[in-house]
């Protein structure tokens, strides 16, 4: 009763607030997507959506076929993105999601590796959510996550992938830069910078740091080289730290005595730890940690 072509012109209506765009999208006329609808309505006896105004409002009944949609189209589109790969020789599709910024730094090493080893898949990365990384892996929208937090679910898997120390990053000459490690209230006086994304998922913020002003920039580079100047100071993990270490004037600091420990995950859900393309990313990001593990060693 429920096709596919409902849940296209639903979710399509529910993004884009009109009937008109939907239609466009979907490369249907008007009339025709509203016959769609018509006649799913006619079968059930319940209305999809109602007019409100000048727009259309989902009903109860729309908002569960929405549901439905936003959970069963990512998984169809997946599993044909697969098959026209099968068609074409390939072992499939890997849409690998990063929820941090300097995972993209670590993933570098990997995707080249990664892409020699296994010409026959294809591999996407993406950090762009419409909601959370967890949120895209469990809708099926990406096929694993690699993250610096331990999410929540009894559907997941965790891997462990690297460790690494969070630290402060200061220029060389900076006053703080002699210091073996440092205290929250160090920060009081200084300008942080951090990547744009929520203060409250910022790690620093957990040690309830007080700093004389917060600036989000978003590139990174452009955050090393303020740092380097003496305008600021950011957090970096210590991997990064020392490799941009190489070429500007900045260097690490632990994050109160004991340092700031964090661990690198691959997160991926249990129904696909068996998929040999995942698998296979897992085993060489593993592989490629262990070759580089002077890289992120413990200082």
């Amino acid at each position: 009763m429920i096709e596919r072509s409902h849940l296209e012109i639903v979710e399509a209506l529910n993004r884009l607030g009109s009937l008109t765009r939907a239609a466009e999208e979907l490369h249907l006329t008007q009339s025709a997507l509203t016959h769609s609808i018509r006649k799913l309505e006619s079968l059930t006896g319940a209305s999809i959506w109602k007019k409100e105004g000048r727009g259309l409002r989902l009903t109860e009944a729309g908002e569960l076929i929405l549901g439905l949609a936003n959970r069963i189209l990512p998984q169809l589109i997946n599993a044909e993105e697969m098959l026209v790969g099968f068609g074409m020789g390939k072992k499939g599709k890997l849409t690998l999601g990063v929820e941090c910024h300097p995972c993209f730094e670590w993933l570098v090493g990997i995707i080249h590796s990664y892409l020699e080893k296994w010409p026959d898949i294809d591999l996407d990365v993406t950090g762009n959510f419409q909601f959370s990384g967890l949120e895209a892996l469990l809708n099926h929208r990406i096929n694993m996550i690699v993250t610096p937090d331990f999410l929540p679910g009894d559907s997941i898997l965790h891997f462990e992938i690297l460790d690494f120390e969070l630290q402060l990053m200061t220029g060389i000459e900076h006053n703080l830069a002699d210091r073996e490690y440092i205290n929250p209230q160090d920060l009081n006086d200084e300008i942080l910078y951090t990547y744009p994304i929520e203060k409250s998922r910022l790690d620093i913020f957990k040690l309830d740091v007080h700093p004389k002003k917060h600036i989000p920039v978003e590139a990174a580079e452009i955050m090393v080289q303020l740092v380097a100047a003496g305008r600021g100071v950011s957090t970096f993990p210590d991997w990064l730290i020392e490799k941009y270490a190489t070429q500007f004037n900045v260097c690490g600091i632990s994050l109160t005595n004991k340092g700031f420990w964090k661990k690198l995950y691959i997160v991926i859900r249990k129904e696909d730890e068996n998929i040999p393309l995942i698998k296979n990313f897992i085993s060489l990001a593993r592989e490629f940690q262990q070759i580089s593990a002077t890289l992120y060693q413990k200082n």
